[in-house]
């Protein structure tokens, strides 16, 4: 979203920022029209919407990794019980989505594959992002009309019982609060954790994008649609904490990161500068964590039920 006109410079009038942000706003917002009326690649939108009215609604957002999707259905059917678990799939792998739509049908999850968008280089993962995000909302949500409804990354689980949900009985939204405006005061919550009471939301022009004037990512267009109208009494910042996978080479990298008991996974991002042997062993540690991590989780969901 471009900034209001007093916000810019004397020197960035002089280069004709403020027209130029304009301009490719403009274009931006085209190409975001175009997309999200085109149909779904695969699912019943109708049939969605009849599953959606009314419910408190999770939705993930699945790209190109069926082994997360598959873990992740296990646990929120375990630990978020009650709510229609939406996996909106964004891969760009025909046999890859394939697996994703198993695993959810036999989830008993909603399942809709999203058409791909315009942007599929790996530096516009967060445009595509936003673009499925904003697909869902103006044609499953909005028309819907769910009493709740939540996004949530792909890599993110719930280890233990939680209503993610709850937060909205007191507030209009919840999720991880994140201020990257350079003191300008404009915050968005976190795309892979963000929940919306819809009444809150219903009259307002919901946009996922990325406000990339003003330095948010994804999600933070919608600070002019909705957050700035809210007092801060009618907004839940659940936090993060940071666990360290390996506590030697600083800058936080191979982290895990805990929204309470949600664990996200992140990236597996190790030092350039090491070499190459030594990073492919710090990923293949971060793997081991991750997997013995889930494995328990899974393990005690198993014998839960048993």
């Amino acid at each position: 979203m471009p900034r209001p006109w007093p916000e810019y410079s004397a020197r960035e009038w002089a280069r004709l920022r403020p027209l130029v942000e304009r301009y490719k706003y403009a274009r931006y917002q085209a190409l975001v029209a175009r997309h999200v009326r085109r149909p779904a690649a695969k699912g019943d939108v109708a049939a969605l919407r009849s599953r959606i009215a009314g419910r408190q609604v999770l939705i993930a957002v699945a790209f190109n990794d069926p082994s997360f999707v598959e873990r992740q259905v296990a646990l929120v059917a375990r630990n978020v019980p009650g709510c229609l678990h939406l996996i909106a799939d964004n891969s760009t792998d025909t046999a890859t989505s394939a697996r994703i739509e198993a695993a959810a049908i036999a989830a008993g999850c909603a399942y809709v594959k999203l058409r791909p968008g315009p942007w599929r280089k790996p530096e516009d993962g967060g445009r595509s992002h936003a673009l499925a995000m904003n697909w869902v909302w103006r044609n499953l949500l909005r028309p819907a009309r769910p009493l709740a409804f939540g996004f949530i990354d792909h890599d993110i689980f719930p280890l233990r019982p939680t209503n993610p949900f709850a937060p909205l009985e007191d507030h209009a939204v919840a999720g991880q609060v994140r201020d990257r405006s350079g003191g300008r005061g404009r915050w968005y919550l976190w795309a892979g954790f963000c929940f919306f009471r819809f009444d809150a939301a219903e009259y307002r022009a919901l946009d996922f994008s990325l406000d990339w004037a003003a330095g948010l990512d994804t999600g933070g267009a919608n600070w002019f649609s909705l957050y700035r109208h809210l007092a801060p009494a009618e907004v839940l910042d659940a936090g993060m904490t940071i666990e360290s996978v390996e506590h030697d080479l600083g800058d936080q990298a191979l982290r895990l990161e805990w929204i309470g008991p949600w664990l996200h996974i992140g990236n597996f991002n190790v030092p350039l500068s090491l070499p190459e042997a030594v990073r492919r062993e710090l990923i293949a540690l971060k793997q081991r964590v991750v997997d013995e991590r889930l494995a328990a989780a899974l393990g005690s969901e198993q014998r839960g039920e048993a």
